[in-house]
């Protein structure tokens, strides 16, 4: 069952109830957070050289890249096209963790052991402690606010400019987090706290929000390469540590809690949809949607194929792509709204009422009957199953779980599928 929390608003009446005409056939919302999203799979049965995906980026020719552990993947949303070391020249291993793409369609490879690879006019090329490199474990690229590459290795920090390798910084990568967001802020987060600088030279400093060596929510390990961050359209600061989500917005910090539903697992990746949600890859809780102040999980039981996520990727249509641990890719895509009429077995087209009720089921009354939609399927209610009028004009669920309905005979209520009559009738 999909996992909802959020915090309480200082009014918490919703109406339940729901009263209008119609003369056409009607929109119901698909209620419900798990039935707002299909989730489409794909995994080595479908192509996949393995399952484990580890970044997904798109170029400016609408593929999908995805880095595994068996070779670079492209795909057109049908067919899987592999580059490996057997069939690609200058690739020399099929180990690729990291992924980046530049607006000019190029992608940067980060490797286990093999070095730093370049995709670029269909031709590799792969980079080494013999060109440079300070290490060949690379862990991440991006760029910086000059332009260069920046690459993070596992004992140094790297820069690539005009085809040269510099070292900027000696030691563990896992000691510090750099992030460069679009609108051109570098970011720089370790024991010492989080700092900024922008293009113009604006620098500014905060306070950890956060215990240093509480990273991980169960407190197993202080990483500061492993926090996630991204950056949201208003150009607020997304980060995620030590069991909680952060929101850094003109210097104050805020906040989300397990008091508010965020989940317990480690966050692996950030992502923000068009209408301002943020998206948390976890490791054992799936992909979570933060919105309106509510938290809403998505894994197995809601047809994600693995709960341990590896990355996050919305594609230019606004499509969420999600790369899994042994499950392979997943595309997850709205489901908003599904069209239910006399066509789909609705007892009439004339709607007045709509009510959901606690089991997700929708309640639909109309001049012809009442309707009971759930799952895709409809169940209609005339006078010939107890129903004391087919004009039903009102209906409440009771804190008993009970319907009400009101209709031009009166009211009755409807308990272990039968109608019954008021006695106020």
């Amino acid at each position: 069952m999909v996992r909802c929390a959020g915090r309480q608003t200082k009014n918490p009446r919703v109406s339940r109830f729901i009263r209008f005409a119609t003369l056409a056939p009607i929109f119901l919302c698909a209620l419900g957070a798990a039935a707002q999203y299909r989730f489409d799979s794909w995994t080595a049965d479908n192509g996949l050289p393995q399952n484990s995906v580890y970044a997904v980026a798109q170029t400016p020719d609408g593929y999908l890249w995805l880095t595994t552990l068996d070779g670079l993947v492209r795909f057109d949303g049908v067919e899987f096209t592999i580059f490996n070391k057997s069939n690609s020249k200058n690739l020399t291993t099929n180990r690729f963790t990291n992924l980046f793409a530049e607006t000019d369609g190029t992608l940067w490879l980060g490797t286990e052991e093999n070095g730093l690879a370049r995709f670029r006019g269909g031709q590799f090329q792969t980079f080494t402690t013999a060109d440079g490199l300070p290490s060949n474990q690379v862990q991440q690229v991006q760029r910086d606010l000059d332009g260069s590459l920046l690459i993070f290795t596992s004992d140094s920090l790297a820069r690539l400019q005009d085809e040269r390798f510099s070292v900027e910084r000696q030691g563990d990568f896992r000691g510090y987090k750099i992030y460069v967001s679009p609108s051109g802020i570098r970011w720089e987060m370790d024991k010492d706290g989080l700092r900024s600088v922008a293009k113009d030279g604006r620098a500014a400093r905060y306070d950890l929000p956060f215990a240093a060596e509480n990273i991980s929510s169960e407190g197993t390990f202080s990483y500061f390469s492993f926090v996630p961050m991204v950056e949201d359209a208003e150009g607020a600061l997304w980060f995620a540590a030590a069991g909680s989500l952060f929101k850094l917005k003109n210097g104050a910090v805020t906040a989300f809690t397990a008091r508010d539903g965020m989940p317990d697992s480690l966050v692996r990746s950030l992502v923000q949809d068009r209408a301002g949600a943020i998206w948390l890859g976890t490791e054992g809780d799936g992909v979570c949607r933060f919105g309106e102040n509510r938290f809403a999980c998505f894994g197995n039981s809601e047809g994600l194929s693995s709960n341990d996520v590896m990355s996050l990727f919305f594609d230019r249509e606004g499509t969420l792509w999600v790369g899994t641990n042994e499950r392979g890719i997943n595309r997850v895509t709205p489901r908003v709204v599904a069209s239910v009429s006399v066509a789909e077995g609705l007892a009439g087209k004339n709607v007045y009422p709509i009510l959901e009720d606690r089991t997700g089921g929708v309640w639909i009354g109309s001049i012809s009957g009442l309707s009971y939609y759930k799952n895709g399927e409809t169940t209609n209610y005339t006078r010939r199953n107890g129903l004391l009028y087919e004009i039903v004009q009102s209906l409440f669920e009771d804190r008993d779980g009970l319907l009400w309905i009101g209709s031009i005979g009166g009211v009755e209520y409807l308990e272990d599928g039968k109608f019954r009559i008021s006695p106020k009738n």
